[in-house]
């Protein structure tokens, strides 16, 4: 589930994040609109194959 939190908020827009709750990106400038977006997805990523390996394990 927490991929899938991390890779829709990857998705959302600056104007999206806003209303979400990031309110710091009113302030902040791009560059640190898109940083959140990349962490977003890296750690979407890093968790993947965790995510996948403890699911084939149970079977």
């Amino acid at each position: 589930m927490c991929i899938t939190v991390l890779t829709t908020f990857g998705s959302f827009s600056k104007e999206e994040l806003i209303e979400f709750g990031f309110r710091f990106l009113l302030t902040e400038p791009n560059w640190a609109y898109f940083a959140l977006k990349l962490s977003f997805f890296f750690w979407s990523l890093i968790l993947l194959p965790i995510a996948l390996d403890k699911f084939f394990k149970k079977h």
